[in-house]
């Protein structure tokens, strides 16, 4: 990376000396990314001090080097009395030369000195406050007994990789000693290292009561005592909404909490540099996912809902998600680089200067999340291209793909980067109809943090794609993307495609499987821009039989910017006539299609009447797809009469919805949606989980070192 140069000494200080100071945000993933690295300089009556950097991060086997600036713009020789260079953190040794002996800085001279920044152990020596708050009402036995049952080696592991470590203990919901946590002393434990405390009072709970005023409880933490410079970590579990307490929801005279003192609360612990991250437990209610998740997303947190986790390809337990998301704090933190001289003045008066430079420590591998497209190149033969996001604080330096593409011996390859897609991918060609192909994945950051992936297997064919199932896929022009369709019964089915260029030109085609021979055309075809979300779109009708088609769209080559991603759904049309409709969202079928007719002036929103843990959004278009607003369980929509296009479009996890059309205005009960207004809206609380719920894709497995 491109070391920065200080060109221009006196022009700068010249430029600084009236008040303006050279601070870049390394925080800016960008800036950090494109190699701008954070100086600070600080003027004093006398002395300047600049610092430049080669690197923003550091990792186990790699090392910063700095070269420090001194100019004395003042108008008396500087003579140090002492010189002194160092960093915030304990794991990491600084060498430099000639600060020992320099004695003097006369007017208007320039000096510097180099410095140096190297790991000393494989294992940060960071400081960290975890508070554990955990529901341990009724429902919660099968998550409280996992906690107990490996809460010593838990314990064990994280003591040894974080020797300044402290835990804090809130529990909520149980009649042990009082369900509300701050009516008993027996419920909690302030921060501690002594780690036998803490193992004494979780084991002494059982599950048993049915409030969970989990409210309270971050009302308590906030009183804990938080050291200053730790990093700091609540992970809170439960399976519930928050319950009136007696700190927070005080004023609800419903079953619900107060939203406004609860965001009160989370707020002041946001403050103090607390993250919040959520584990949602079996079968919430319909407002908790929603709750934890814009608690987590505030605060910088993490939000995941766990069964998801333990039945995935692999399966993660609630204590090795809590050991994960500690050592996470250890391995990627900030640290700052300082400089300091001291002097006296002709008074004989002591006079400093500080400088200081922004760092990151990085000891974490990359975390990968993959996908695939297969394309059709002849027949019974296919090329296979595989897709990998790769995630880092620091700069990837290069993605391995594994795969027996070529035989039955795994050969090895870079993958290239899309700059237009910011994805990994590499290209499999030749592969014949039914070739069980098996890869996995190596990715590197810059500062030679590695990971393997698990391997995967894919079954070379065309991908059938159910109605109302959503994919995603990149795409490049002159290419063609086939999939199946199976129809059940005659029926007429949209296409519904989305990407970030025109799809006018799209080419689409649909084919009987068998014989792919007849192309069935579309019946009605619109094309729309929605400005919300930034997005072209492309709708394509067609009234199909009962059989199985062959889908081929084909990108042309555009003079525009090129696409970067497709999405395509099949949509099945249904037109609504009366007041309301119910229907089931499942894991696969997440879009649905509704031709509305509406006779008067009427609010259409969702309503929750069927039991559901499901979070879905509605969109309402005009007949010629322009679109007029979103609805939500939270917020109505007013239609005048006329005839509409509503998308319902599952958002998280599945159940039943049902969609009125009323005169009244539907009461939202929650009152924490009226807090949230604050800055955090209801879509964007929702996006941690959306992949978390196919997996275990919003998880990082973090593979420790030693």
């Amino acid at each position: 990376m491109k070391k920065l140069v200080i060109i221009g000494v006196v022009i700068l200080v010249i430029a600084l000396y009236v008040g303006q100071n050279l601070i870049l945000d390394v925080n800016n993933k960008k800036s950090f990314e494109s190699g701008i690295k954070e100086s600070s300089i600080v003027i004093s009556d006398d002395l300047v001090i600049s610092i430049a950097q080669n690197s923003s991060s550091l990792g186990i086997h790699s090392n910063i080097a700095f070269d420090i600036y001194m100019y004395n713009n003042g108008t008396y020789t500087v003579n140090f009395e002492k010189i002194s260079v160092s960093t915030t953190s304990t794991n990491i040794a600084i060498l430099s030369n000639n600060a020992d002996q320099l004695t003097s800085v006369d007017i208007g001279q320039n000096i510097s000195f180099h410095a140096e920044i190297t790991a000393i152990d494989s294992q940060p020596v960071q400081t960290v406050d975890l508070v554990l708050v955990i529901d341990v009402s009724g429902s919660m036995g099968e998550e409280l007994s996992a906690v107990q049952n490996e809460l010593t080696n838990l314990i064990d592991t994280l003591a040894d990789e974080i020797p300044d470590l402290r835990i804090g203990a809130i529990f909520y919901g149980s009649t042990r000693y009082s369900e509300y946590p701050t009516r008993s002393e027996s419920n909690y434990l302030d921060l501690t290292s002594d780690f036998s405390r803490v193992q004494t009072l979780i084991n002494s709970f059982s599950a048993s009561g049915g409030k969970e005023p989990w409210g309270d409880a971050l009302y308590l933490a906030k009183y804990f005592s938080w050291r200053v410079g730790s990093q700091k970590l609540i992970i809170l579990v439960g399976d519930e909404d928050c319950d009136p307490g007696d700190y927070v929801g005080t004023d609800s005279s419903a079953s619900m909490y107060n939203g406004s003192e609860l965001l009160s609360v989370v707020t002041d612990l946001k403050n103090l540099g607390v993250k919040i991250s959520t584990v949602v437990c079996e079968n919430p209610d319909r407002y908790t996912a929603h709750q934890f998740q814009w608690i987590s997303q505030y605060t910088g947190g993490k939000s995941v809902y766990l069964p998801d986790l333990e039945r995935g390809e692999d399966p993660i337990s609630l204590p090795a998600l809590i050991q994960e998301w500690t050592l996470e704090l250890s391995r990627e933190f900030s640290n700052w680089f300082l400089v300091k001289a001291e002097w006296k003045d002709p008074t004989d008066t002591l006079v400093s200067a500080e400088a200081k430079t922004h760092l990151w420590l990085d000891f974490a591998a990359p975390s990968l999340i993959y996908f695939e497209k297969v394309i059709p190149k002849g027949s019974d033969i296919f090329d296979v291209y595989l897709y990998a996001e790769v995630l880092d604080f620091s700069p990837i330096e290069k993605v391995l793909v594994y795969h027996d593409g070529s035989g039955d011996v795994l050969t090895s390859s870079v993958m290239e980067y899309d700059n237009s897609s910011s994805l990994y991918y590499t290209l499999i060609p030749g592969l014949t109809r039914g070739k069980n192909l098996s890869f996995f994945f190596k990715c590197s950051d810059i500062l030679k943090n590695a990971e393997f992936s698990r391997e995967y297997w894919l079954s070379v064919n065309f991908q059938e794609k159910m109605l109302g199932q959503m994919t995603i896929i990149p795409v490049k022009p002159e290419e063609s993307v086939c999939s199946l369709l199976t129809i059940q019964e005659e029926s007429s089915v949209k296409l519904w495609l989305s990407g970030n260029s025109s799809l006018t030109e799209i080419s689409v085609f649909l084919f009987d499987n068998e014989t792919q021979t007849t192309n069935y055309t579309s019946s009605r075809s619109s094309s729309f821009f929605n400005e919300r979300l930034d997005l072209w779109y492309r709708i394509l009708e067609f009234d199909l039989n009962s059989q199985t088609y062959l889908l081929n769209v084909t990108i042309p080559s555009l003079n525009t910017t090129s696409l970067s991603t497709l999405e395509y759904t099949w949509i099945s049309s249904h037109s609504i006539y009366n007041h309301s409709v119910t229907a089931n969202m499942t894991e696969i079928e997440r879009k649905h299609l509704y031709r509305w007719n509406v006779e008067e002036n009427l609010n259409l929103y969702f309503d929750y009447t069927p039991t559901s843990d499901l979070v879905v959004r509605g969109d309402v278009y005009f007949l010629n797809w322009t679109y007029i607003g979103s609805f939500t369980a939270l917020e109505a929509i007013e239609l005048q009469p006329g005839t509409y296009y509503v998308i319902v479009e599952g958002q998280l996890r599945t159940g039943l919805y049902r969609v009125i059309l009323s005169e009244d205005t539907p009461e939202v009960t929650d009152m924490y949606y009226g807090a949230s207004a604050s800055g955090f809206d209801f879509l964007l609380a929702i996006i941690p989980l959306i992949f978390v719920g196919t997996g275990v894709l919003g998880i990082k497995r973090w593979k420790r070192t030693k």
